[in-house]
């Protein structure tokens, strides 16, 4: 007779594990358990299906995509309202950004350790 390993929570809420036989379990536990590995085989079969179908060139075209592409953005009725700057765009201005304000912060840190007032 096969034996089936099953998780529980007790009383105090720590989780033990229990093997019981066949004729133990109820048989609506029997179609719960047997229901959920049926899902989790076919949920890794469709998984793997996905991901075999991909290779590496195509997530390198979706990060070259992310990183360069605009983004349309869409108004409430879904009309092209705008674009969104790409992540490089974005990161060229904040880049900018700092280099301009670099000189005033080594302007303001090169006084404050002279002792001039900021």
């Amino acid at each position: 007779m096969s034996t089936t390993q099953i998780l529980y929570t007790d009383e105090q809420g720590d989780v033990k594990t229990a093997e019981l036989s066949e004729k133990d379990l109820r048989a609506e536990d029997r179609l719960r358990m047997l229901l959920s590995e049926i899902y989790a085989f076919l949920r890794s079969q469709s998984l793997n299906r996905s991901y075999a179908t991909r290779n590496l060139d195509h997530y390198l075209s979706e990060a070259r995509d992310d990183l360069s592409k605009r983004r349309v953005l869409l108004d409430s009725f879904g009309s092209p309202a705008g674009t969104r700057p790409s992540r490089l765009e974005r990161l060229e201005i904040l880049e900018q950004a700092f280099k301009d304000l670099y000189p005033e912060l080594k302007r303001r840190a090169e006084a404050k350790d002279r002792g001039d007032e900021v």
